[in-house]
């Protein structure tokens, strides 16, 4: 058996899929490497959402292999062997099932150690997604197996992976995406609800297995039989189904704060924990600034975007990416101004900022970074700043003050409050 198993590894489908699988999750893996970095679970869940590429190439791949004895006209030589059909055929689709999982798995693995070995965040319920993963790979090798035996033609293997990537994009969005393994990926601060892991390991379990039993059947009847499987798969599959759209839910353990023990205090959720010495120190010079303007924020906070405080002790730091520490501590600095004047101004959410306005915000945002403004700012920004940098200490505090109330006001000019 395992001499057999090995044969067909090196001769068969089953090498080029090993290989297909495993270079094409690790390379949209690193392309896509922004929505997991510092994540276990964004690693799974990004490469579960590589399946809407994976998927179709599995299927056809293993409906090219299901099909090869009567392309092959071997077909009645095979069924006149003393050995059983199930006995025959069991090797070649272990030898599938091992390539494609395989591939799938060791491509994964690499990059969940990668997060592991940078101290990640190792919550958000990874191995569900992962173990979701390998059942979606091994599921389209079984449905392939049974298509390829019941089809045996050319054409089979690229109708079903154009038909497969369809149907994957199809159901992509909206309520239909909670039983698609190739949804999009999780973000920041969610993991994926148990309720739609329930119902999508019951869907792949039951065309597993339906997969299977059809590919090694020997008989019609038992091919047939083999539809049980499936029909009870889909059936409690969307019977486990919850109500809403989304497959994930927020995640409280990514959001929870971790804190430096000294004062002032500057807070990192536990997701960019890693992250909090870089931080620290831009954080605290920011907050020194800011304590020169009366009720001004206290400590530094980052928060998920769908739970920013008012308190207006705090000055928030809204999800941190790690690319926006590329610019040093200048750009964090920037970026805490930028959102302070963000977070005083007491315009509508959808209103159109004016010039003005938009110039006063990178005018707070460059003076509590200390730092020119950002160079897509506009020139009255330039001028303005350079105003108030003239002024003394306890004046500059002043007018940041006014332009505080000004854009509370929301004003059309708070910038003339600096003339």
């Amino acid at each position: 058996m395992t001499r057999v198993l090995f044969t067909e590894l090196r001769r068969s489908a089953a090498g080029p899929l090993l290989l297909l699988a495993l270079v094409l999750n690790t390379a949209l893996l690193e392309y896509r490497s922004g929505h997991w970095q510092g994540m276990a679970a964004g690693v799974t869940s990004t490469a579960k959402s590589n399946l809407v590429l994976l998927l179709p190439l599995t299927l056809g791949a293993a409906v090219w292999h299901g099909g090869r004895e009567r392309r092959a006209g071997l077909e009645e030589l095979v069924s006149t062997t003393a050995r059983p059909l199930r006995a025959q055929r069991l090797p070649g689709a272990l030898a599938l099932l091992t390539a494609a999982v395989v591939g799938v798995s060791a491509s994964t693995a690499a990059y969940v150690g990668r997060v592991l070995a940078d101290s990640g965040y190792t919550g958000g319920r990874w191995p569900l997604s992962a173990a979701l993963l390998v059942l979606a790979v091994a599921a389209a090798v079984a449905v392939g197996l049974a298509v390829g035996r019941a089809f045996p033609v050319p054409f089979a293997a690229p109708l079903i992976t154009v038909a497969g990537t369809l149907l994957l994009l199809m159901t992509a969005y909206g309520p239909a995406a909670r039983l698609n393994p190739g949804a999009d990926p999780a973000q920041a601060f969610t993991q994926l609800r148990l309720d739609v892991a329930g119902a999508q390991a019951a869907l792949l379990t039951g065309l597993l297995v339906a997969g299977l039993t059809a590919a090694l059947a020997s008989s019609s009847r038992s091919r047939a039989l083999a539809l049980a499987p499936a029909a009870a798969g889909i059936a409690a599959g969307v019977a486990l189904l919850p109500g809403g759209t989304s497959p994930y839910e927020p995640d409280p353990a990514a959001a929870a704060p971790v804190c430096t023990p000294g004062e002032p205090t500057v807070c990192m959720t536990t997701l960019h924990r890693s992250l909090l010495p870089q931080v620290v120190e831009p954080a605290r010079a920011t907050l020194r600034r800011a304590a020169l303007v009366p009720g001004g924020p206290t400590s530094v906070v980052e928060q998920p975007f769908s739970s920013i405080t008012q308190d207006p002790r705090v000055m928030v730091l809204p999800e941190l990416q790690r690319f926006e520490l590329d610019g040093g501590p200048d750009q964090v600095r920037y970026l805490l101004g930028a959102w302070q004047a963000y977070r005083w101004s007491g315009c509508a959410t959808d209103h159109s900022p004016t010039p003005e306005q938009q110039a006063s915000t990178d005018v707070v945002a460059a003076w509590f970074a200390q730092s020119a403004p950002d160079e897509r700012a506009p020139a009255a920004a330039s001028v303005a700043l350079s105003r108030l940098n003239d002024m003394p200490e306890a004046e500059q505090a002043q007018r940041i003050t006014r332009m505080r109330d000004a854009l509370a006001r929301c004003a059309p000019d708070p910038l003339t409050v600096l003339q």
